[in-house]
């Protein structure tokens, strides 16, 4: 269950409230910003990485658990960098507070019994919300650091897809009010 303190809402309208920012010697223009995009496909979790120092090196060699795990971030970021060019935002300089709403759609097996309305196995809600924020991090935000509201579903839905948006603050409210909106219907 999603709960939503009144305390996350006013830090939201607070930070909201901050006009003027400085960002690379430039003024951010502080305006709020909200840009939603969807992108197809099957999505990856970020998954673990191993280190290993082969015999007779000096330094680590890291490699991923999946190699679908790379066109997958290459996806969300080329379709990230497309969304971002068509609206025109900036990226949002690194004291700006960011939220992000994640919904991920993913095949129902063919042996999940209808009565299973959502996906409850693998991939892990965290690694999958990891591998996107990884990948939009310096297109609409510095660092995925500054991700301080994430409100992330998973979904059985056609076509496979997640749905992003990213929002700085104001427009944080909005997506929490409907998120919290959304949750007490499904838990009524």
């Amino acid at each position: 269950m999603l709960a939503v303190s009144s305390s996350l809402i006013s830090r939201l309208r607070a930070a909201a409230d901050k006009t003027q920012r400085s960002y690379a010697g430039e003024k951010y223009s502080g305006e709020d910003m909200k840009i939603t995009f969807q992108v197809f496909g099957h999505p990856e979790p970020q998954g673990s990485t191993r280190a290993f120092v082969p015999k007779g090196w000096k330094r680590p060699i890291i490699t991923s658990a999946s190699a679908k795990q790379k066109p997958w971030r290459q996806e969300v970021t080329r379709t990230a960098i497309d969304a971002a060019e068509k609206s025109g935002c900036e990226i949002i300089p690194r004291e700006t507070a960011v939220a992000i709403l994640l919904n991920f759609y993913l095949l129902r097996p063919p042996s999940k019994p209808k009565r299973v309305t959502r996906p409850t196995t693998k991939p892990d809600w965290d690694k999958l919300s990891r591998s996107i924020c990884d990948s939009l991090t310096g297109i609409f935000f510095e660092d995925d650091s500054q991700i301080c509201d994430a409100i992330v579903s998973k979904h059985f839905g056609t076509p496979e897809r997640v749905e992003i948006t990213v929002a700085t603050a104001g427009p944080a409210v909005e997506m929490v009010e409907q998120s919290k909106a959304r949750s007490l219907e499904l838990f009524a």
